[in-house]
């Protein structure tokens, strides 16, 4: 039986993975352009996603590793960039 910490390990191991994934797909200039809501509406996309019904435990894990990729992809995003950029009607309001 594995111990707590080789299950997290184990675990991070896979985020991991999806990150790198996620990054030769993606990369960083696309993460750039998303809003903080383009970020959430992803990662609840994945979640739900795993909590249907039907899903097996192995497709629940596998989109529950994809959001948890996706928060700390967003939260790499606010570092490297100090923001998320302004949503459209953000912007829109802000030049009234």
């Amino acid at each position: 039986m594995k111990s707590p910490e080789e299950i997290r390990a184990g675990i991070f191991n896979q985020i991991e993975e999806e990150l790198a994934y996620a990054n030769a797909k993606w990369g960083h200039d696309f993460d750039s352009k998303n809003t903080l809501n383009d970020w959430v509406a992803y990662i609840n996309m994945y979640a739900s996603d795993a909590a249907k019904i039907a899903s097996s435990p192995v497709v629940a894990k596998q989109k529950l590793i994809k959001a948890a990729g996706l928060a700390i992809s967003a939260l790499e995003n606010l570092e490297r960039n100090g923001q998320f950029p302004a949503r459209h009607y953000e912007s829109m309001v802000a030049k009234d």
